[in-house]
């Protein structure tokens, strides 16, 4: 989820949930990104509320 956020400009859960179908496949494509079956479809089906609660730590480690 790290690289997810990192790629798309840091967005909030809201927008990373929009963006995943679109980003996740371009990320592996250009090799930056390699998920097993199992873990690709979680993290596609993982809420927005989901992806906030597992970005907050990264999220205030980046804060100024």
């Amino acid at each position: 989820m790290i690289v997810l956020r990192e790629a798309s400009d840091r967005v909030c859960g809201k927008r990373l949930k929009a963006l995943r179908p679109i980003l996740l496949p371009a990320l592996e494509r250009n090799g930056h990104s390699k998920l097993e079956a199992e873990l690709r479809s979680k993290v596609l089906s993982m809420s927005a509320a989901t992806i906030d609660r597992l970005l907050q730590t990264p999220r205030r480690a980046t804060r100024t």
